[in-house]
């Protein structure tokens, strides 16, 4: 009966090692197996990186990179007005042409007072005693220009060939006439304008890019832009300059040098696209 008793003791004992090892053993292999599927999540996670554009569309508006308003130097009738508006015209080109009748006279007054100085000039050093053509001391050659007037008279008429030079207003470059509303036989006025040269070999486009987009933006990136009035003509360019400040728009202003054309105009609006 004892022994009965010891046998079944011992099968009892055996089986609740049995049993924990087993537990223990499952409990285990969930715990790898919650790990194997932990570490699958976070691999695939990392894997997954979200396709974003990197374009940026914005809308801009053209501006010349180079203009100049011509102005008048003096006032004189108006002759002859040479352009108009839309023109393209290059460096050195008459614009305005100005009545010069009386520059030209003056030009001529000025050529005989000066002979006339250059005659007294001679007699002057003739009564010191030297030959004009010949070898004459600094001093008596100053003196007999100061009692002459001979050196007046040579500036004035120096400034009288000069003032016949802004007769003529030139281009100082090659662009495009702007603001020309001169008639022939009107006065000019010094400083008043005869028109605007914009230079359209290259031209400037301004836009604006939201805070959160700037990254996508930097110098150097490559951009597209198309008119509002011509959406089949796009222009190409890169972007030059980004201005490090936002504004109460939340937007940061951004340049780009585009090329130019005679159909880009100073102001126009145009589409962007930022790649």
């Amino acid at each position: 009966m004892n022994r009965i008793l010891i046998i079944i003791n011992i099968a009892i004992t055996l089986f609740v090692i049995t049993s924990c090892h087993n537990k223990q053993t499952d409990n285990n292999s969930a715990e790898s197996k919650k790990d194997r599927i932990v570490s699958n999540v976070e691999t695939a996670d990392s894997l997954k990186k979200p396709t974003e554009e990197t374009s940026v569309s914005s809308n801009g508006q053209v501006t010349a990179n180079r203009f100049t308003d011509v102005s008048f130097q003096m006032s004189l009738p108006i002759k002859k007005v040479c352009v108009k508006n839309g023109d393209y015209i290059k460096a050195g080109q008459p614009l305005v042409i100005l009545d010069t009748y009386e520059l030209e006279n003056n030009i001529l007054v000025s050529q005989k007072t000066v002979e006339s100085a250059r005659l007294e000039m001679q007699d002057v050093i003739i009564s010191q005693g030297y030959d004009p053509k010949g070898t004459v001391p600094e001093k008596v050659k100053k003196l007999a220009e100061i009692k002459s007037g001979y050196s007046i008279k040579q500036s004035q008429l120096d400034g009288a060939k000069y003032a016949l030079t802004k007769g003529i207003v030139n281009a100082p470059f090659s662009g495009m006439i702007a603001n020309m509303n001169l008639k022939a036989g009107a006065l000019s006025q010094t400083g008043a304008l005869v028109c605007r040269i914009i230079d359209n070999s290259t031209m400037v486009v301004e836009f604006k890019v939201m805070e959160q987009e700037l990254s996508k933006v930097r110098k150097g990136s490559f951009i597209q832009a198309a008119p509002f009035s011509d959406n089949n003509t796009i222009y190409e360019g890169v972007v030059t300059e980004i201005n490090p400040i936002v504004d109460n728009d939340g937007c940061v202003l951004v340049k780009a040098k585009i090329g130019g054309s005679k159909k880009l105009f100073d102001g126009m609006h145009v589409k962007v696209l930022v790649k």
